[in-house]
């Protein structure tokens, strides 16, 4: 039962919370009825299904911070988790100073989670590998 309790999806869990939390407080470009008024199906649906299988596959994922790179992946994680609660917060408390208007500021909460989704994948037992066969 210990197993189902230490995964990787505990980590996703301040994200979604920020998402609900935050939702009705976004900029009106972050709003669902906005943001995807002109975005077609066949781009909205595969988005939707990577985005979900993303926040899905840290359930497949032991917890454990035993090894010097789970401690720096954990480390990275909770670094990327804050600058993605950063950029959220200054959509919502400044969206017409200059960083929020920027492209910079706008993507800001797209490009940010790679950072702690790079802190979740370090959390790995082995480290990734590509095999060379010949």
């Amino acid at each position: 039962m210990a197993h189902y309790i230490r995964n990787c999806f505990w980590l996703m869990v301040p994200s979604i919370l920020l998402l609900f939390i935050a939702a009705d407080r976004l900029p009106p470009a972050f709003q669902a009825e906005v943001f995807w008024h002109d975005i077609p199906r066949f781009i909205a649906w595969p988005e939707n299904l990577f985005r979900a299988v993303v926040f899905a596959l840290p359930a497949f994922m032991p917890l454990s911070i035993k090894t010097t790179r789970q401690r720096r992946g954990l480390a990275l994680y909770l670094f990327g988790t804050g600058v993605y609660f950063a950029s959220w917060l200054a959509l919502i408390i400044a969206p017409q100073s200059w960083w929020s208007l920027s492209a910079a500021g706008f993507l800001a909460p797209a490009y940010t989670p790679l950072i702690w989704l790079f802190g979740i994948g370090f959390n790995r037992r082995a480290p990734f590998r590509i095999a060379h066969r010949f």
